[in-house]
């Protein structure tokens, strides 16, 4: 381990290592989408957990606000939290609306859908229980997982204090997010 941090130094020193957050990125570029009428691609949104130029927050959702650099179309999103460590958040581009379920991390949670079935199961305040179908986020990113109809689910979120969501969680089968909902501006 000690020769490990002498080479470290060393590099740093060089400058063969560096932490200058300056230097371009080789991370690969978000796919654009593509012109109106936009299809449902499904792919990660730019900021997951939206914290652009404007933001606001009530008791339970925070709002935020902001402009795609490329199209330059409005973003607009509301987020919740789940004490079980998911956002639930809506997002508006142009005309077309999104909900997706996040983990900040693969240690929060990961989801996981079978060739078949990738649904959750909701149920809002203590009415009976319906069932959402679910998409995998393009590009194989498992902490998310968009859940649709969105505009079903933002109908039923105007009308309801809580939701309680059991997607298909990896490893922990029949888990139950519980969201606080009520109080959706949107």
């Amino acid at each position: 381990m000690k020769s490990f941090a002498v080479l470290l130094v060393a590099f740093v020193s060089l400058g063969i290592v560096s932490c200058d957050s300056s230097k371009s990125s080789t991370s690969a570029p978000v796919p654009a989408r593509q012109s109106s009428p936009e299809p449902v691609s499904h792919s990660a949104p730019e900021s997951v957990s939206p914290t652009g130029p404007s933001s606001v927050a009530n008791e339970n959702w925070k709002y935020s606000e902001d402009t795609d650099e490329m199209s330059g179309k409005k973003m607009s999103w509301a987020c919740t939290s789940a004490p079980e460590g998911a956002e639930l958040c809506l997002r508006k581009k142009g005309g077309q609306l999104e909900s997706y379920l996040n983990f900040n991390s693969v240690e929060d949670g990961q989801f996981l859908c079978t060739d078949d079935d990738c649904s959750s199961r909701a149920r809002f305040d203590d009415g009976p229980v319906i069932t959402f179908g679910g998409v995998e986020a393009a590009g194989g990113k498992t902490t998310m997982l968009f859940i649709e109809p969105a505009s079903t689910l933002v109908s039923r979120l105007h009308k309801a204090k809580a939701l309680k969501l059991q997607p298909p969680i990896y490893e922990h089968s029949g888990e139950v997010l519980h969201f606080e909902v009520s109080g959706l501006k949107w």
